[in-house]
Order: structure tokens, then C-alpha cells, then sequence
């Protein structure tokens, strides 16, 4: 520190007085130490101030991606009741015996009203179109699952489903060597 009177370097930092002139240092040392308080504050401040900006900046972010989510979960939800609305009233018209076409795969059944007989509605079918299917035999090999064989009939392993089903197999990781199965494909 030196003196700011007469520019004396040569002071200690418990001089109060300066040895060159003889003013008086205490004034300019509080005024110092209170300047160096001063920016420590100041950086403080700053240091605080930028951590409120990155909390609100964050909450508008998790605001934002929830009120995202939120609109997403929605569509979903109206979308499945529309679909569930559409799937009763479908239910609803082959019970009641009205004209409708259901397709599924390759599937298609026709049905119209019929007279009422003994008070009860019924539904007759007019027609049933499948295309032909083929049925082959395949008999399990050792290291043989489902998925593979799937796949090796219907270039598809997901339709292991399909076989289980025509099979009538309830767990379809347990296939036993030797056992023939039936692998219904469609021309």
C-alpha cells in the first residue's frame, strides 16, 4: 500500500499514519477495505443473479417439455377413445345384425338383417371370403424356436405368435423336440 497524500511506497500494513508526511491512513485504508467489500459483493450479486436467470430458464424448459408431454398424452387418449368409440358402435351394429365389413388380413364377412324370429334379432352371413390357405407340417429340431421358425416360413419372426396360436402352445419358449407343428400360410 502506499500513501495517498505523497505517494510514499514504503508502508506497512499496520501503519496508521504515514512516516514520510504524517497523514492520516486509517480514512484510506476503511476506504479501501471497503471498495475490496464492495466488489466481493458485487460478485456476489452477479454470481446470484445469474443462478436466478438459470433457474427460470430451466423451469420454463421443464414447463414447456411437461406442457409437451401433457398435449402429446392427450392426443393419444382422445385418439384411443375415438377408436374405442368407433369399435363399440362396429360391436354394436353386428349385434343389432346391420350391414357392415370388418377386414382383417384377409378376412371379410358380410352380414345383414334378418327377420326377427320368436322375438330374438338374428344375423345371417351372406359371405365368407378367405383367401385359400396351406398347411404344412414341421417337425421341431434340436436348438429350434419359434422365432426362427417364424421367420424361415414367413420371413417374419413377430409371427411366432401365430404359430403358438395355431398350435395351441401357452408358453412358446418351451417347444419340445420332435413335435409337429402346423404352419398355416396363405397364397
Amino acid at each position: 500500500m502506499k500513501c495517498q497524500i505523497c505517494n510514499f511506497s514504503e508502508l506497512k500494513p499496520d501503519d496508521k499514519t504515514c512516516p514520510n508526511c504524517q497523514s492520516d491512513l486509517e480514512v484510506f485504508t476503511l476506504i479501501s477495505n471497503t471498495n475490496d467489500l464492495f466488489r466481493k459483493k458485487n460478485n456476489i450479486i452477479l454470481i446470484l443473479i445469474i443462478t436466478l436467470l438459470i433457474s427460470i430458464l430451466s423451469g420454463i424448459y421443464l414447463y414447456i417439455r411437461a406442457k409437451k408431454a401433457i398435449t402429446y398424452r392427450n392426443e393419444k387418449i382422445e385418439n384411443l377413445q375415438n377408436e374405442n368409440k368407433t369399435l363399440s358402435e362396429t360391436i354394436e351394429n353386428l349385434r343389432l345384425g346391420e350391414v357392415q365389413e370388418i377386414s382383417n388380413d384377409s378376412l371379410q364377412i358380410n352380414t345383414t338383417e334378418s327377420a326377427a324370429v320368436n322375438t330374438q334379432e338374428t344375423a345371417e352371413v351372406n359371405t365368407i371370403s378367405t383367401s385359400p390357405a396351406v398347411t404344412e407340417q414341421y417337425v421341431v429340431a434340436t436348438g429350434d424356436n419359434l422365432w426362427r421358425i417364424a421367420e424361415k416360413f414367413y420371413n417374419d419372426g413377430f409371427k411366432y405368435a401365430k404359430i403358438a396360436s395355431d398350435n395351441n402352445i401357452t408358453n412358446p419358449r418351451e417347444i419340445v423336440t420332435g413335435t409337429v407343428l402346423k404352419i398355416n400360410k396363405e397364397n
